[in-house]
């Protein structure tokens, strides 16, 4: 079982849309996929139809149990697909659990009690920020995926990233490696795009996918949907762009 981390400080960046689809995509190939959401906000939650604000009973449940935590995985529309789901009171649970051992990192914790025989992937939303939630993302990962809009604000605030997960590495994960680096909200029409892709490639070489998720009006429509690009337009060019990076995962 490969355990991937979508992850990046800066909001806004595609990062639940990126998780989520890619995700499904992996799942439409065959994978046994199970998606932690492991942000407050409950984003990925949402997006695959569940209404995170109703999950808190099955949240202390899945953290607290002495079972496996992927039997508290809920199923969703898509074949393959898992969903470990998240609530607004998962900070506080982290804190609370942590606070019990203040060694303790209960993703990763509960994580290792996950069937990894019964499972290809898991992917984890984590959300923006440097906190504890997103420690606790960070100490459950093998790999990390860094979704990057293409555009200037986005590629400047990569060097604190990268000092977070260098630090992650020293001090409280070493097995973290960087799967790659994904270009999100790629406009073809825009020279600035371009350019911002450019220097991606410039700055972080083979560390940059092949592949590249372009602004799509379908990708935005699954969300409000409540279903992955891949399974609302599978035609788009959103469904074909996470079903090109799901290959590049694959073959890695």
């Amino acid at each position: 079982m490969r355990t991937i981390l979508f992850f990046n400080q800066k909001g806004g960046v595609a990062k639940t849309t990126s998780a989520v689809n890619t995700a499904a995509a992996l799942a439409e190939a065959g994978a046994r996929v199970l998606l932690i959401d492991a942000d407050p906000q409950g984003s990925a939650t949402n997006y695959l139809g569940y209404n995170f604000s109703n999950n808190g009973d099955l949240i202390s449940a899945a953290y607290n149990s002495s079972n496996h935590l992927d039997e508290h995985a809920l199923e969703t529309a898509v074949h393959n697909l898992y969903l470990i789901p998240a609530c607004s009171r998962l900070r506080e649970l982290y804190r609370k659990l942590k606070s019990d051992n203040s060694e303790s990192y209960p993703l990763r914790e509960r994580m290792a009690s996950i069937s990894a025989k019964n499972w290809d992937y898991t992917i984890i939303d984590a959300p923006p920020g440097s906190g504890q939630v997103v420690l606790n993302a960070v100490a459950a990962a093998q790999e990390l995926i860094v979704p990057v809009e293409a555009r200037f604000l986005s590629l400047s605030a990569l060097g604190g990233l990268f000092r977070l997960i260098q630090n992650v590495n020293k001090q409280l994960n070493p097995d973290l490696k960087l799967l790659g680096v994904l270009c999100t909200r790629f406009r073809e029409e825009e020279n600035h795009s371009q350019d911002m892709a450019d220097m991606l490639m410039q700055k972080f070489g083979s560390n940059v996918f092949y592949s590249v998720i372009h602004e799509d009006e379908a990708v935005a429509e699954s969300a409000r949907r409540f279903m992955p690009v891949t399974q609302m337009a599978p035609d788009s060019v959103g469904a074909m762009d996470f079903r090109q990076l799901s290959e590049e995962i694959m073959s890695n």
